[in-house]
């Protein structure tokens, strides 16, 4: 199964509340297959313990649950941003990965948001650039 699928990237006009932007990315990743739907209440559970924000715009909201079946991720970008707890993000990846995928899954992340200018091109790109970004392979 593909970690990452085009109808789980979406682009966003308007900003949404971090709560219902997990929430939304929470459906995806069960609706795919990829996490049961107690999965989301487990990323919200770890957003009220944890800061996701991890720089250049980027928040990575992710759980700690044995209900996660096939490693994946859903995507959410603001070209305009998105307010997440008193910062501007402008993208949302929301990562489930299985234990021996989580660090390779990161590192990919990194590499492709490496910097606030590799975000906010990404953020304002179209969803076949942004699966592409995230499907490549060297």
């Amino acid at each position: 199964m593909e970690e990452l699928l085009k109808e789980n990237i979406s682009i966003e006009t308007e900003p949404k509340s971090k709560t219902v932007i997990i929430q939304e990315l929470g459906n995806r990743l069960c609706q795919s297959g990829y996490t049961d739907q107690a999965y989301t209440d487990a990323m919200l559970a770890t957003e009220k313990m944890y800061e996701t924000v991890v720089g250049f715009g980027l928040a990575i909201p992710h759980g700690q649950s044995d209900t996660v079946h096939h490693s994946g991720m859903a995507i959410m970008a603001f070209p305009q941003g998105t307010i997440w707890d008193d910062q501007i993000v402008k993208m949302v990846i929301a990562l489930a990965a299985k234990e021996r995928d989580h660090l390779r899954m990161l590192t990919d992340i990194a590499i492709v948001c490496s910097g606030q200018e590799e975000v906010n091109q990404l953020a304002c790109s179209s969803i076949d650039t942004i699966a592409q970004a995230f499907t490549a392979k060297e």
